[in-house]
């Protein structure tokens, strides 16, 4: 059943019908499947073949989350930022980040990174911050890679260091992060971490 949503989701071997998707990820999920229970939530948030809900998607990720799906406690986390189908709770969010990102979710490492940044749901840790970012960035995740930039740069949560400044400002701004693709030309500019080299910049 999971499978058989799955190709109508994705149109594999079968004409795209998402509403059918919903219908099988439905039934699997009733019978405890996490990965449909999930992907039901997911569909109810983004209204993907049938009415957007966001109860009812937060219902279903906490159906998958309370089997350990990883992906599901980040997915809540987000509800519990953003206050969406759900009270808003910044600190409920940031313990779900970091069961996911322990776990290795990137996106959950990230937004973790983003919290200890802004001190969102807890005090404001810049060491942690680059130490969820670098997580992140290592797995190439872009915007992770920026902000670990810019905590090089400013000396923030670590030593202030041009050269890896602009190693992660590289890494960003190949990938077409237009931030770090500036960032890069002001250190090329003002040979910050990198020799001066004007055409470059």
């Amino acid at each position: 059943q999971y499978n058989l949503a799955r190709s109508y989701e994705d149109g594999e071997g079968v004409e795209q019908d998402y509403s059918e998707a919903v219908k099988w990820y439905e039934m699997a999920a009733k019978q405890g499947n996490a990965a449909a229970q999930y992907n039901l939530g997911c569909c109810y948030k983004e209204g993907t073949g049938i009415k957007r809900d966001d109860a009812a998607a937060v219902e279903w990720f906490e159906r998958a989350a309370a089997q350990g799906n990883v992906k599901a406690y980040y997915a809540l986390g987000c509800c519990y930022e953003d206050g969406e189908g759900v009270a808003k709770d910044s600190e409920e969010a940031v313990k779900l980040y970091k069961r996911a990102a322990e776990q290795g979710n990137v996106d959950a490492q990230y937004n973790l990174g983003i919290c200890f940044d802004k001190g969102i749901g807890g005090e404001q840790n810049y060491i942690e911050a680059v130490y969820w970012y670098k997580k992140a960035a290592e797995q190439g995740y872009d915007k992770a890679q920026y902000n670990l930039g810019d905590c090089y740069y400013d000396g923030e949560g670590v030593a202030r260091n041009y050269a890896e400044a602009v190693k992660w400002y590289k890494k960003a701004a190949e990938q077409g992060h237009l931030r770090a693709q500036n960032n890069l030309a002001f250190c090329y500019d003002e040979g910050r971490g990198v020799k001066k080299d004007y055409e470059k910049a």
